[in-house]
């Protein structure tokens, strides 16, 4: 089955963020897990008549006012310039002819570590690790030390009693790592020799750079220039949706209507939050502390986002209202079931039940409002290669290090929460 989160991405939250407050409660949450639908269902742009709700005071048929075309393209020195970042934030080493692991030595190695019933708690490939730094746990580190390139072993050790970790037992309930035992099993690669520069970079290289997704640096470069493409499409997407916010104005009459939509995007998001938290098995709150924020900021910089992505909705509306962009009932349902398809969904009724009607409808007037501006400001050419781009990449392990604001780094193995709200926003 086709992985429906890709879809989450695009239209769970197109009508909305979270919109919320530090003082909201756990029994609060409890209550909002019955009906999606219903609260997916909660405001319908497509019934209001827009230019009673906003004023957007600026020209967006006025291309000077949205100069993007410079996005388009990824130079030379735009790719060095990356490969370089890359190298620097990411220390990656050439193999040196040392046979025999000794301390201070850097090495390459692959570990994988398990409980005492077999149960994978985690594990790394072509990993570094340098002997003596206590990066590792200290006992393992030290049993490291005069292996051979090349050996596979397994190394055992009791965790502290005061041990701060869990994992999932196999009928999926938490377990405490607290003076568990567990096992590590280690390949050493190699010993690692000089650190890898943009100068000292050869094809031999990119395999480690890229844990296997090029063979060569032509490959590399291609690559690269595929990933810039789509974050410079991000940036030119980011920076018209701004300016567009930034002179949309919510009519004083409708406020209280605007209001509404806020706490329809809160009472909706909690329910996504809290099903997130539940699949790491903690309460929202300790979701949110776990990623290291406190209630109060987290919910402070999303309110925010909540307000600018409800302004997105309405102005898309609004422009599809002045320029004949309204999707049509027909319309509407030849692009439903087109979705349903793509995501392999029985029938469209089972889409609707997930996501609501409504906030399909928004998704798709919002892509055809897009579709409109990105024509008329020169990047429909950089958009769809970016889709293309992104299409090829979704099934890849591996990504480079993103030279584009946090909001666009795709984290894999980090800060999950942290990246995944980021990313739903900017989905729009």
């Amino acid at each position: 089955m086709k992985n429906r989160s890709i879809l989450i991405l695009g239209i769970a939250l197109s009508m909305f963020l979270v919109y919320g407050c530090d003082n909201t409660s756990e029994s609060e949450l409890s209550q909002l897990n019955t009906n999606k639908t219903k609260l997916n269902d909660m405001f319908d742009y497509s019934s209001i008549i827009p230019e009673e709700y906003i004023d957007i005071t600026i020209d967006y048929n006025d291309t000077s006012k949205f100069n993007v075309s410079n996005y388009s393209n990824v130079t030379k020195k735009n790719i060095d310039d990356y490969i370089g970042v890359t190298l620097e934030a990411d220390a990656f080493y050439k193999k040196s002819n040392k046979k025999k692991v000794k301390k201070n030595d850097i090495i390459n190695l692959n570990v994988s570590i398990t409980t005492e019933d077999g149960i994978l708690i985690n594990s790394f490939e072509n990993s570094y690790l340098k002997i003596g730094n206590g990066n590792m746990d200290a006992v393992v580190e030290g049993k490291l030390i005069n292996h051979i390139v090349g050996d596979t072993f397994e190394e055992e050790n009791t965790l502290p009693d005061n041990y701060d970790g869990y994992y999932e037992n196999s009928d999926g309930t938490p377990q405490s790592l607290a003076g568990a035992k567990v096992f590590y099993n280690i390949t050493i690669n190699y010993i690692c020799g000089d650190r890898l520069a943009f100068d000292n970079l050869t094809d031999n290289d990119i395999p480690l750079i890229t844990n296997g997704a090029c063979t060569n640096i032509s490959e590399y470069r291609n690559f690269i220039n595929k990933t810039l493409i789509q974050s410079n499409f991000k940036d030119a997407e980011m920076y018209i949706w701004k300016t567009l916010v930034e002179n949309c104005k919510i009519k004083n009459p409708a406020k209280s209507k605007v209001e509404a939509i806020y706490e329809a995007a809160y009472k909706n998001n909690l329910v996504y939050y809290k099903e997130m938290a539940a699949n790491y098995s903690v309460t929202l709150d300790e979701l949110i502390k776990n990623q290291g924020y406190q209630n109060e900021e987290f919910y402070n910089e999303v309110k925010q986002e909540a307000i600018d992505v409800v302004k997105q909705n309405l102005i898309a509306y609004f422009i599809a209202d002045k320029e004949n962009l309204k999707i049509s009932e027909e319309e509407f349902q030849t692009l439903l079931q087109s979705l349903a398809t793509e995501f392999e969904y029985s029938s469209t009724e089972e889409l609707i039940n997930d996501y609501g009607i409504n906030t399909i409808h928004a998704y798709f007037q919002m892509q055809a409002v897009k579709k409109y501006l990105y024509s008329l400001y020169g990047i429909d050419e950089l958009s769809e290669k970016a889709k293309l781009y992104q299409s090829e990449s979704s099934g890849s392990d591996w990504y480079p290090l993103a030279l584009v604001p946090n909001q666009y780094v795709i984290i894999t193995g980090g800060n999950l929460f942290y990246s995944l709200w980021r990313r739903l926003y900017f989905v729009l």
